[in-house]
């Protein structure tokens, strides 16, 4: 009996863009009544271009005190998104350790997909979505950017 095409590659495609569109829609209701925190400008106006609230660059940020300081006066919890590199794992590390000793709600489960094999940033996340969203209308209107 031949074998017939395998429908597998669309269903894994299909599954992973539902992932990162349920993931994207997760974080939009979140960042209502939380402070999401990234690296750097770049990355901030990629989540200000999908439609994210509350977007704070650690870069404007600095020295570290404003930062804190600024946390203090919103008493919010924050979201935390860095990269999936080492150096930005060891700064959210460091971040997230202060803000324990700050008394500052911090949150990092919303990283959890950056971590899979071509999404290590924000601009693979952007990239992602437009390689995949371009050739669907469904995926489109899931997507609205």
């Amino acid at each position: 009996m031949p074998r017939r095409n395998n429908p597998r590659p669309t269903r894994r495609a299909e599954a992973k863009m539902d992932l990162y569109t349920n993931w994207l829609n997760n974080i939009r209701n979140a960042s209502i009544g939380r402070i999401v925190l990234v690296k750097n400008v770049k990355a901030k106006r990629i989540l200000e271009a999908l439609k994210v609230r509350n977007v704070i660059a650690y870069t404007q940020m600095k020295p570290e005190y404003k930062l804190f300081d600024y946390l203090h006066k919103k008493k919010k919890e924050v979201i935390m998104l860095f990269g999936a590199d080492r150096t930005n794992n060891a700064l959210c590390e460091k971040l997230r350790g202060r803000m324990l000793q700050e008394k500052i709600k911090a949150n990092t489960r919303f990283r959890k997909p950056l971590f899979a094999d071509d999404m290590k940033d924000m601009d693979g996340i952007l990239a992602f979505l437009h390689k995949h969203v371009a050739d669907s209308p469904r995926k489109r209107r899931a997507v609205k950017y």
